[in-house]
């Protein structure tokens, strides 16, 4: 395994974190479902290409009813969270629920958080950047999300 002073580490780094994050995600310790009051029985679980998201005050067209609410913690996965990845995971779970989409959606914005190899050294920081040198970096702004998980009647 190379050095973490080797130059060439960060970007082999930063290559594997997509298979972090999947990893992370299928383990859904990040993800929070509340069920809300009344919740009839779900259908059986659905393909998450079939989760239909409404982002803020947009709504589904068809007749419908809210399951619970999700919620997908930025703080707790233990990776870098992007937008993509919060919202991955709120589809998985409300597809794992066999509802019909997510309404409401929000993103929630979380730390920023910077990683660096200067002169062989690897650093990272998070909420405060202050890179003057010369060498690989990449900064990241973390999302969580929300949503209300529904099934169309």
């Amino acid at each position: 395994m190379p050095s973490t002073r080797d130059p060439k580490t960060l970007p082999l780094l930063l290559a594997s974190l997509p298979a972090i994050a999947v990893a992370s995600l299928l383990a859904g310790c990040a993800i929070s479902s509340f069920p809300v009051e009344d919740t009839p029985a779900l259908r059986e679980k659905r393909s998450v290409k079939e989760i239909v998201v409404y982002f803020d005050d947009s709504e589904p067209s068809c007749p419908f009813r809210d399951v619970a609410v999700l919620s997908y913690d930025w703080a707790r996965d233990g990776i870098m969270t992007s937008q993509d990845i919060a919202l991955k995971g709120l589809r998985r779970r409300a597809a794992k629920m066999g509802a019909s989409g997510i309404r409401a959606v929000e993103m929630i914005p979380g730390a920023n958080v910077s990683m660096a190899l200067v002169n062989g050294q690897a650093t990272a920081s998070s909420n405060s950047v202050s890179a003057s040198a010369v060498g690989y970096g990449v900064k990241v702004k973390e999302f969580g999300a929300r949503g209300v998980a529904y099934y169309c009647m």
